[in-house]
């Protein structure tokens, strides 16, 4: 969920030029999850958490580029959550 959506952020929210606010909340639990995961996987094996971190560190960027700092998401999660909470989409598709 999380690279499907820094690829709607890339393409302007293509096709429709809209995105729920939920399905938005959504996909950043969704990165919640993939931190989660990044740690698990280090416990297994440090090869396949490198692998992980350098794909989430590339779609990290993406997002970032597409988003400034922001209260918006913030606020759906009572303040709380990752940096990806506390930025808001540049142009806002809902």
């Amino acid at each position: 969920m999380w690279e499907r959506l820094i690829r709607r952020l890339e393409a302007g929210w293509a096709p429709s030029g809209r995105y729920r606010e939920d399905l938005f909340r959504r996909d950043l639990k969704a990165r919640d999850a993939l931190e989660r995961l990044v740690g698990e996987v280090g416990e297994v094996g440090e090869t396949y958490a490198d692998a992980l971190r350098q794909v989430v560190t590339r779609l990290d960027e993406v997002y970032t580029e597409h988003t400034d700092r922001g209260p918006a998401a913030a606020e759906g999660a009572g303040g709380a959550g990752g940096w990806w909470w506390h930025r808001t989409p540049r142009r806002t598709p809902w």
